[in-house]
């Protein structure tokens, strides 16, 4: 039956007492005065570990889940430690905050009063017992800033289907290079969750807590909340992608598909993510517009909770997350669009786009930016890494492509190459400069890893209005 709550509804509950906190940072000050003595270790351990999101330049959303060792459900107090130290003698948050078992114990925490483009370490501790990773975040530069930026692209974690290893290969590189080299965030297009068990290859999951009433050709797909839930948890075990929200602050596409009540809310609780406005008229549902299929549960809860999210790093990149599916609104047109951005590249995550559609790729182009624009950059998945110029949608005699798309493998080969084709396991790694965006992608199937690499370069030194973008490449590195 479609959800009985609104967006408004649903978002003032979850912000009042469901899963937000905010907290303002201070200048940094030693924490305690002196030796303190704290509670024996032993009663409460932090199983997803701990994670950062949605980075702006004066905040970040912290993240965590604690258990009780002995299952308990009742209420922890956990204190959030921010430091601008290792060691974390010089903190600039140390706040005791509870979490309580009506949000599976999870933690949100948005922090203000931070410095841009800072590097902050932070921590969750419960009773004498800490998460077992120090988490690392950065902020966003401002927007004047004339420094590259630098940003890892994944897609579809599948836990059953990929060991997550081109997480540590990210993470190993990235700390062999020198600071200014090194990732300043990921940007995760959808799918961060698989929330259909079953499927194998890799490895198994444990059965859903409630079986679901709808089971897929690979096995049963989680509904309730406690189900999805059960997907978040045995997700977010892999140590793998633990170091890597623990190394880097994530900016996470809503996933287009199974946006059911408990879908939303469990995402909510598991992604660090700032939540945007409460519009006053969420509009309404539309099945083929949105090729979701006709369940009315389903669009109800897409069209009562919508994330249009865009992140300005520094003068030259916009990252832009639509609302799903491709930024198309429910009555056959597009989002409002938000002022046009004078970034000279527009990233933009759009979960679905593996084929060339100009008129589609051009609705979602003007429902995140307008005229005068950078040149875009859409970023979707797919079977294997590839790239393409945008078609315009007028050809034409002085028509140029609007931008670049980029097709990705996932982490966890969620999307089959087709019959006999080996699975692919993939992600990448954008670097946006002045003049040109460096695309780097590392691909693995049975047949080995190689690294394919591509640049976009402007068209001249006006942009997409003075002769579109230039795609380069690919080349292989030997």
């Amino acid at each position: 039956m479609p959800s009985p709550y609104n967006r408004r509804d649903f978002l003032s509950t979850f912000l009042k007492g469901a899963g937000g906190f905010t907290v303002v940072a201070s200048l940094p000050f030693a924490g305690g005065c002196g030796p303190q003595p704290r509670p024996l270790p032993g009663r409460y351990h932090f199983p997803q570990g701990l994670a950062s999101g949605d980075p702006t330049p004066r905040s970040v959303v912290l993240w965590s889940r604690v258990e009780a060792l002995d299952g308990a459900a009742d209420p922890v107090e956990v204190v959030l430690q921010v430091a601008l130290s290792e060691d974390f003698g010089r903190l600039v948050v140390d706040q005791t905050l509870t979490t309580e078992a009506s949000r599976d114990h999870t933690l949100r925490v948005r922090v203000t009063g931070l410095e841009p483009d800072t590097l902050y370490n932070y921590r969750f501790l419960a009773g004498g017992d800490a998460t077992p990773l120090v988490g690392r975040t950065r902020t966003a530069p401002e927007a004047g800033a004339d420094d590259p930026v630098r940003v890892a692209v994944a897609e579809s974690e599948s836990w059953e289907q990929g060991d997550f290893g081109a997480w540590r290969t990210l993470v190993q590189e990235d700390l062999e290079v020198p600071q200014e080299d090194r990732i300043h965030v990921v940007l995760h297009l959808g799918s961060f969750v698989h929330g259909v068990l079953g499927a194998g290859g890799i490895r198994g999951a444990d059965p859903l807590p409630v079986e679901g009433e709808e089971v897929m050709e690979e096995g049963p797909r989680a509904l309730s909340l406690e189900d999805v839930r059960h997907v978040y948890r045995t997700a977010l075990s892999a140590p793998d992608l633990q170091a890597a929200r623990a190394r880097w602050p994530f900016i996470v596409a809503w996933n287009a598909a199974g946006f059911t009540e408990a879908a939303r809310r469990a995402w909510l609780e598991y992604i660090p993510a700032l939540l945007p406005e409460l519009p006053d008229d969420p509009p309404t549902g539309d099945a083929e517009q949105d090729g979701m299929g006709p369940d009315p549960a389903r669009l109800a809860s897409m069209d009562t909770l919508r994330m249009h999210r865009s992140f300005r790093f520094g003068r030259h990149l916009e990252l832009v997350v639509p609302d799903a599916p491709a930024g198309r609104s429910r009555e056959g047109g597009v989002e409002p669009a938000p002022p046009p951005s004078p970034a000279t590249w527009v990233v933009v995550a759009t979960p679905a786009m593996r084929e060339s559609d100009p008129r589609e790729e051009g609705e979602l182009l003007r429902s995140v930016a307008m005229e005068p624009a950078g040149t875009f950059i859409l970023l979707g998945e797919g079977p294997r890494h590839g790239a393409r110029l945008l078609t315009p949608e007028e050809e034409g005699p002085g028509s140029v492509p609007p931008g670049v798309a980029f097709q990705l493998a996932g982490i966890g080969p969620v999307i089959s190459p087709g019959a006999g084709e080996p699975a692919v396991q993939g992600v990448a790694r954008l670097m946006a400069r002045s003049d040109r965006v460096e695309v780097e992608m590392l691909e693995t199937d049975a047949g080995g890893s190689r690294r394919i690499r591509f640049t976009v370069r402007r068209g001249s030194a006006q942009g997409r209005a003075g002769g579109g973008p230039v795609l380069e490449g690919p080349t292989v590195p030997g």
